[in-house]
């Protein structure tokens, strides 16, 4: 994906790519908000859902192989625009010219309120293509080398056990993030490969049924981590915590072990 691919291209690509992932993601945010239905509908919901998310053939080229391509035009497409970016500020006719424009940061405050859905847009995917690798290690990798397939344990473990005050808000941002991405992406890839005359208006980022989707999946993921952290439907059953520790030190390299919250503790 070299400068012989144009951004249109790479656009098209992400377009594309973006809709058969959020195949796979629309499940995977139902099944968050199925924890709403306690522990026991969450682990119902994941069983019923994995043999087709970890299918020997979707999951590495639904899941993993267009996540891979997506993110790859994606960066791609980050280095060409703050390229272009420097270019327009190394190009602009003198000192005065620039500061009539304000500053970096006054420009890009301007931009985002201007543009305010492709901005959440842009920085929700940047946050989630920080994470994505430490997440998919840590529901699918880690569980998938111990013989134990991720549960509603392994949330439950990871605020309980590891970090409550890193986890309750990951297990909302993460997959509030995740839902305005991929309704946005949506909405933008229907207008890049179908045009806007097959985009309906109740589609947009801006109309009241898209907020009130959003605003609903927030709710509903901070319901969800509500019972994660068994604040709803009681306490949380810790009797797999013991082998999600067995697991977790299993899989990280040794020289990570001290900063695990149970070795330190010892």
């Amino acid at each position: 994906m070299s400068d012989i691919v144009s951004d249109l291209t790479l656009s098209k690509i992400q377009a594309g790519t973006g809709l058969i992932f959020g195949t796979y993601l629309t499940l995977h945010l139902a099944n968050a908000l199925s924890a709403n239905l306690g522990p026991a509908a969450y682990d119902a919901v994941q069983t019923a859902l994995r043999p087709f998310y970890q299918n020997a053939l979707v999951e590495p080229v639904v899941i993993f192989g267009t996540l891979a391509v997506h993110t790859a035009a994606a960066v791609v497409r980050i280095v060409r625009r703050r390229a272009r970016s420097i270019k327009k500020d190394d190009d602009a006719d003198s000192h005065a010219a620039r500061a009539g424009r304000g500053s970096t940061l006054t420009r890009f405050w301007r931009w985002a309120r201007l543009n305010e859905p492709a901005f959440l847009h842009r920085y929700t995917g940047y946050f989630l293509t920080a994470v994505i690798g430490g997440h998919i290690a840590a529901v699918r990798l880690a569980p998938m080398a111990s013989g134990f397939p991720a549960s509603f344990a392994n949330v439950a473990f990871a605020i309980k056990e590891i970090s409550p005050v890193v986890f309750y808000p990951y297990y909302v941002l993460f997959p509030t993030f995740a839902l305005y991405h991929m309704m946005y992406g949506g909405w933008r890839a229907n207008n890049i490969l179908l045009g806007p005359a097959f985009t309906p208006a109740w589609f947009s980022p801006r109309s009241k049924a898209f907020k009130l989707a959003v605003a609903a999946g927030f709710v509903g993921f901070i319901g969800g981590v509500l019972v994660f952290g068994g604040i709803r439907y009681g306490p949380v059953v810790t009797t797999a915590f013991d082998r999600i520790k067995i697991e977790q030190e299993q899989f990280l390299p040794t020289f990570l072990h001290p900063l695990l919250p149970w070795k330190r503790a010892q």
